[in-house]
């Protein structure tokens, strides 16, 4: 059968699996200008309705960013915002709450960057800043202290790439 349609398509957004739902959430939406813009919207798909239903709207818009899931909380890090700023924010969402609160902001501005979880930790890679600076840091993000730490760096820089 065929899957229900998301309730408004968008480009540049991050999906995560938590529990039995998939969450989408940020990204940009065509405005009546034609022009795209950053979104704060996010939305969870329940397979066993094949449905989607609204969650609460992510605290700052965000596309080009990391969301991942921890535990019982989904992770939205960095990204460009609707002035295509880039951002250093990280904000949790809470499904019992259906709430989004900001966590410890990562050190500096990222966007592009590509991220995975694994083992509890929130693990971040490559991206560039604010100032156009492509990276090859390595971070790692422990939820259970709200603290970023450092790892080796990649041996290049890398941006719009991929960890699994």
């Amino acid at each position: 059968s065929e899957l229900a349609p998301m309730p408004v398509g968008r480009s540049h957004h991050c999906v995560a699996v938590m529990g039995d739902f998939l969450f989408v959430a940020g990204g940009e939406v065509e405005q009546a200008t034609g022009r795209t813009c950053a979104v704060r919207t996010a939305c969870r798909y329940d397979p066993r309705y094949n449905s989607w239903a609204e969650i609460a709207p992510m605290k700052n818009c965000r596309e080009h960013f990391v969301l991942g899931a921890v535990d019982e909380f989904l992770y939205a890090v960095g990204g460009r915002n609707e002035l295509r700023q880039v951002l250093p924010t990280v904000e949790r969402y809470c499904p019992k709450k259906n709430k989004w609160t900001f966590v410890l902001s990562f050190d500096r501005s990222l966007s592009c960057h590509a991220g995975c979880v694994v083992d509890g930790l929130l693990w971040i890679s490559g991206g560039v800043t604010n100032t156009a600076q492509y990276q090859n840091r390595l971070m790692v993000y422990d939820p259970t202290q709200n603290k970023w730490l450092s790892r080796s760096p990649m041996l290049q820089r890398r941006v719009y790439h991929s960890m699994a």
